[in-house]
């Protein structure tokens, strides 16, 4: 029996305090501890499946209900092949959602449509379907999906995935929607982020998608309903966020970046205000990496990272999360 304990016990020491870890050569310089400044932003999700998929059986209710919850101003749903969920969108919901199509094109592969001109490259980290190879080559107004959940979820180690879990069930009745902070270290940001840049240079505006599928749905009115993944939970995981932009026009500049669950900022003379324990890593083109711990975003870097971490010992952080990414598109 005291063998188990001391098997759990390094089980929950692991996962919730060491794990992810990483090295990193860092500056340790005065930061600004303070509230950002957010008035003017606004969040969107994309790459969203309803009912109007094969393998999704979402409803708009459920899909309103999440977005107004969370203060999000705009979905963009990209259903398999078609556009029919314009169909169903209240007068009243027009402006919350934008409808467009996910579809494989014979040249430029796994594409979502998003309208206005704007196409993004899907699915371009899961490296095992030929459908979602890496073409290369694609035009101007095209995004890159840096993040996508679901496939950060099917890649991540079973026994992370256990242990989110486990420990979802048991911290979802005390907390809410912030059981689901330890998700994010699933998500290989770095690895994702190196890759975007070597194929890339940087050029390319990036977008996170959620690839919601909702594999279960009951859904009578707002209180008397039952959906599993709900949307409300990658809603919360995930969100592009503007810096005063509509979401099309954000997304035509690259000006967004990526919020993990409800993480906000402020861009002010290349710091990002910062409280708590905040690792700001600089990925530059040419593959080099600057860190500091003062949430300065770095002149000429490509893509910005700042984690969340636990503790440190030296250059070595303990219990890391990314929170937000920031991206500098060449030339925009």
């Amino acid at each position: 029996m005291e063998w188990l304990f001391l098997l759990l016990l390094l089980w929950v020491l692991f996962f919730e305090v060491v794990y992810p870890w990483g090295v990193f050569e860092v500056e340790d310089c005065p930061k600004e501890e303070r509230e950002p400044r957010t008035e003017n932003q606004r969040s969107f999700v994309l790459h969203v499946h309803t009912q109007f998929s094969y393998d999704s059986l979402g409803k708009p209710e459920e899909l309103e209900e999440a977005a107004r919850r969370l203060g999000i101003s705009r979905v963009f749903i990209t259903d398999h092949e078609n556009d029919l969920f314009k169909e169903v969108v209240k007068p009243a919901s027009r402006d919350l959602f934008s409808v467009g199509v996910e579809f494989q094109d014979p040249r430029y592969g796994r594409l979502l449509a998003l309208g206005n001109g704007l196409f993004v490259v899907a699915h371009p980290n899961h490296g095992k379907k030929d459908e979602y190879r890496w073409r290369g080559n694609y035009p101007e107004n095209f995004l890159y999906e840096l993040v996508d959940l679901k496939d950060a979820l099917v890649r991540a180690n079973p026994l992370v995935k256990l242990h989110l879990a486990v420990r979802f069930l048991l911290l979802y009745p005390l907390l809410g929607l912030r059981a689901l902070d330890y998700f994010p270290r699933l998500v290989p940001v770095k690895d994702w982020v190196l890759l975007y840049l070597e194929r890339t240079g940087g050029r390319m505006p990036v977008a996170g998608g959620l690839d919601h599928h909702v594999k279960f749905s009951f859904w009578e009115k707002p209180k008397k309903s039952l959906s599993f993944p709900p949307y409300l939970w990658s809603f919360y995981l995930l969100q592009n966020r503007t810096f005063g932009d509509e979401p099309e026009e954000a997304l035509k500049r690259g000006r967004l970046y990526l919020s993990f669950c409800g993480e906000r900022i402020s861009l002010e003379n290349g710091r990002v205000p910062v409280k708590g324990k905040v690792l700001t890593v600089n990925f530059f083109r040419n593959g080099g990496i600057r860190a500091n711990l003062c949430g300065r975003v770095e002149r000429g870097a490509a893509v910005s990272v700042l984690y969340r971490y636990l503790f440190r010992v030296k250059g070595l952080f303990f219990g890391l999360r990314p929170a937000v990414l920031l991206q500098f598109p060449k030339g925009r």
